[in-house]
């Protein structure tokens, strides 16, 4: 079994397949890819401050090479001024996530 594919204790490695499967389950309650329901709630009442970054071992990521990009991105101002452009966001999404979609061009699963 190589490295990237030998389990972390108590955390499952994932692959695209299986969290297509899991997002699929989600599609006929709350749409496709509306995991992490009560955090989406909570966010729906204004409760609470958005959704948690969880960061989990996964196996073939689409556009994952962004994320290798972020910490230089961070260190030279990326969020600088992000808020007097975006205003005040409040929601399930943070300025983090919805700058991150943008560039990426990503249309929300929800």
């Amino acid at each position: 079994m190589t490295k990237a594919k030998e389990s972390i204790p108590g955390r499952e490695i994932t692959t695209k397949s299986s969290r297509n499967t899991v997002d699929a389950k989600y599609a006929d309650g709350f749409g496709t890819a509306c995991t992490r329901v009560d955090e989406r709630i909570d966010a729906a009442f204004g409760i609470g401050n958005g959704a948690i970054i969880r960061f989990e071992p996964c196996l073939d990521v689409p556009e994952g090479g962004v994320l290798s990009a972020l910490p230089a991105l961070l260190a030279n101002g990326l969020l600088h001024g992000s808020e007097a452009l975006l205003g005040q966001v409040s929601g399930y999404y943070h300025t983090l996530h919805l700058l991150i979609i943008a560039g990426l061009h990503v249309s929300l699963p929800d």
